[in-house]
């Protein structure tokens, strides 16, 4: 009887037109809403603050009324929109459950879609600029005056906004009648579609359509306009013009690889994505991570009048640095069950990465503040020192790290007698002791170095390579140092960290011949992996790299990712890809504050 009770409620739900839907958002990860809600109003109070810095310095600067600055505008202001369209709700969703009605869900997929939509256009047209000022620099402030620079923004706004309209019109015409739950954090197409009770074949198959075309056009025109540019950069002698060529668009290149890549995945090919939580992962790339990062990639590179907006972002940038990487150290401290080496190594990884930022980030705070940005010799080379050992040290952590998962995967019942306490404590003192040594080397010869022609340093830290460009004596064997050495310990702990993912592959395909146990091992190791991409590759881009192909300011970009967004990342990606991190992440936090916070969201 209650069977059929149960089973007559569902149909009569099912026959009634829903008027509210409820949004799940990341109810997968519950335990995790309170570090998430505050990570979250960080990261969305620096969009608004970054972006709004941008707005108020293109509007009263004159320096600044250039068609490059009015388009950066219009994408800042856009960005601001596009957030606050969808970060608030899912801000809710972590303090209590989210109830939408079904005409305000269709009004913010309209304003988002539309949003988005009008970027993909203004990136494209943000292209075009580069290509005009580039290829045709004499004529550029002819090609480009006022009047089409406000046509080809206002084009972009009024083709994003009819093009979702159009959608919406198909998506009013559906009937929804039950469940009412969107497995997301806000009224994405897919997820409200597939709850319609009547045929939405035509409206998902419009909006394929649209989507291709929307997407598709702008970047093919985006990768034309970079073609045309490389051609005539190409033309150009070799030295600096060219390197300055490439300078400006790389900003550009950063943010559209982002941004197209993760809309492509999920709106022309969303059945490549199996699991909604990696669904809303992609997500959460290009409704925040984008707008988090574009104004420090656009400003990085276009610096006049923005350190105010440096300031804050890099202050953000390392409380989130320390509070994370803090509270990683001190829950593998403080919680017996995660006193194993893989967390041991986490916890030296977390350390160095507390102290990496912060030879760096305080003096790049200081000198933002500053009127006369100096630092004394000794200073200089004690910096470089301790970002040398530091680094080198994560460099061979990173490899260790991998080593310790080949052993557990591969080895599963040998694990605990091959990584004992006595070799884990003798691998981390390696790396620690091998970094100090080369530390040293390169802060002895750079000392030894005569430094008679200009004292300005072009970084944000003393490195060994700007350095040496201010040295007036013979710099070559710093040089063949620097890129032998320094190539052959990241190089060399990147192709071991390969050379143990290969094993593990190669054992769970040739011997298990297990998908499900190759997916499950694929999936610890996919956090380390992540964070092995993030910091060899730029260490490599910047350190391998001969000595005529150097670009300063390239250098001074890719060094931000390495020593300021790559720790703050870090703990990010353990703590939600490791459930025994998320596990002593509640315990530290408090049982009764999490049982009060899931009282409140499902009650």
């Amino acid at each position: 009887k209650e069977n059929w009770m149960i089973h007559m409620e569902i149909v009569s739900i099912e026959n009634q037109t829903i008027t509210e839907f409820v949004l799940l958002g990341f109810s997968d990860i519950i335990e995790l809403h309170p570090l998430l809600f505050i990570v979250f109003t960080v990261i969305y109070t620096s969009i608004i603050i970054g972006n709004m810095l941008i707005i108020v310095a293109v509007v009263n600067s004159q320096r600044l009324h250039t068609p490059m600055y009015f388009f950066l505008a219009n994408l800042s202001f856009l960005e601001i929109l596009y957030t606050s369209t969808v970060v608030p709700k899912m801000l809710e969703g972590f303090l209590q459950e989210v109830v939408i009605s079904v005409a305000g869900c269709l009004l913010q997929f309209f304003i988002f879609g539309s949003l988005a939509t009008t970027e993909c256009f203004l990136l494209a047209i943000m292209a075009y600029d580069r290509y005009l000022a580039i290829c045709y620099p004499l004529r550029y402030p002819l090609l480009m005056g006022p009047r089409w620079c406000l046509v080809l923004v206002a084009i972009a706004w009024l083709s994003g906004f009819l093009v979702d309209g159009l959608v919406v019109m198909l998506m009013v015409q559906l009937r929804f009648c039950g469940p009412n739950y969107i497995d997301h954090f806000y009224c994405d197409f897919m997820p409200v579609v597939n709850l319609a009770c009547s045929d939405s074949h035509v409206a998902q198959m419009t909006t394929f359509i649209l989507s291709v075309v929307c997407l598709t056009v702008p970047f093919g025109l985006i990768l034309t306009s970079y073609a045309r540019i490389v051609v005539t950069v190409l033309k150009i002698p070799a030295g600096a013009s060219r390197g300055k060529a490439f300078s400006t668009c790389s900003s550009h290149i950063a943010v559209v690889s982002t941004f197209y890549g993760t809309l492509m995945v999920l709106y022309i090919a969303p059945s490549a994505v199996h699991s909604q939580l990696l669904s809303k992962i992609f997500a959460l790339l290009y409704t925040v991570v984008t707008p988090l990062f574009n104004p420090v990639i656009y400003t990085l590179r276009n610096k006049e009048e923005l350190e105010p907006f440096f300031f804050v972002i890099f202050l953000i940038i390392y409380f989130i640095n320390l509070f994370g990487n803090g509270a990683i150290l001190m829950i593998v401290i403080l919680e017996p069950k995660l006193h194993s080496p893989m967390y041991f190594f986490l916890g030296n990884l977390s350390c160095l990465d507390i102290c990496y930022s912060s030879v760096t980030l305080p003096k790049v705070l200081i000198n933002l503040l500053a009127t006369h940005r100096t630092i004394s010799f000794l200073g200089c080379i004690t910096q470089l020192h301790f970002f040398h050992f530091l680094g080198s040290t994560e460099a061979i952590l990173l490899a260790v790290m991998a080593f310790d998962r080949f052993v557990a995967i591969c080895n599963p019942l040998r694990y605990t007698v091959i990584m004992n306490r006595q070799l884990c404590v003798l691998l981390a003192a390696v790396a620690w002791i091998i970094s100090f040594f080369y530390a040293l080397m390169h802060s002895v010869m750079t000392a030894h170095l005569n430094f008679c022609h200009s004292l300005k340093l072009n970084h944000f830290f003393c490195d060994v390579k700007p350095l040496l460009e201010l040295a007036c004596g013979d710099t070559i064997l710093n040089q063949w140092l620097l890129a032998v050495v320094t190539g052959s310990i990241s190089m060399g702990a990147f192709f071991l960290t390969l050379l143990s993912y290969f094993y593990i592959i190669g054992f769970l395909l040739i011997k298990n011949k297990s998908c499900r146990a190759l997916h499950k091992a694929l999936s610890t190791c996919a956090s380390h992996f992540m964070v092995v991409f993030l910091f060899y590759g730029p260490v490599g881009f910047t350190y391998i790299r001969p000595a005529s192909a150097t670009s300063m300011s390239q250098d001074r970009m890719v060094a931000i990712i390495y020593s300021a967004v790559t720790p703050v990342l870090n703990p990010l990606i353990y703590s939600l890809r490791n459930k025994e991190v998320m596990l002593a992440l509640k315990k530290l936090f408090g049982r009764k504050l999490f049982k009060d916070w899931q009282q409140k969201h499902w009650h």
